[in-house]
């Protein structure tokens, strides 16, 4: 395959051409959800897409098992600046809600062709945006998604893990059905 790096660029791409890249890899990221695995590295240098075969996560270098007792343990920062959670850049526990973000920021990223804050910030700017729920709302940079759909897209960029999705799939389907219904 060829990594999705390749396949996106500056231009919003498709909202269905978006869907169809994003929802098979949606399901493989609440699969291992169930199995209690969290990638924590979701990114576009990570995926790799085949047009036949579809998208195919690769890189678990810094996976994890979600309920690992990390007692005495103070929690490491790893993963990519621009896709890495608050919670990731903020030193805390990680979860399956840190996919979740990251899942939102590529949902951002194809739908946008660009990031939810000005470009040619320093990661240090980045972080702050984020920990403080201050990130771009999405219909501001493609305005043919709308607010309700924005509003599904910007919860799973919340600062706070606990206001996300509870899965990547859902937050597919929840997009889905407001498509649907117009």
């Amino acid at each position: 395959g060829v990594p999705l790096t390749e396949i996106i660029s500056d231009v919003p791409m498709d909202l269905e051409q978006v869907l169809s890249i994003v929802e098979p890899l949606a399901s493989c990221l609440d699969h291992m959800h169930l199995k209690k695995i969290a990638h924590r590295d979701i990114k576009p240098a990570n995926i790799l897409y085949d047009e036949e075969f579809g998208p195919k996560l690769i890189d678990f270098g810094i996976s994890d098992f979600i309920e690992r007792s990390y007692e005495g343990e103070k929690p490491h920062r790893m993963g990519s600046d621009f896709w890495m959670a608050p919670e990731q850049t903020d030193h805390r526990r990680t979860s399956i809600k840190t996919d979740n973000y990251s899942f939102a920021m590529l949902l951002y990223r194809l739908l946008t062709g660009g990031y939810p804050w000005e470009s040619g910030l320093p990661a240090e700017e980045v972080e702050k945006l984020k920990i403080s729920d201050s990130l771009i709302p999405i219909q501001e940079k493609n305005e043919h998604l709308g607010e309700e759909l924005s509003s599904i897209i910007m919860s799973g960029l919340s600062n706070s893990p606990k206001k996300r999705p509870s899965s990547c799939l859902s937050m597919v389907k929840k997009i889905k059905d407001k498509i649907n219904e117009n």
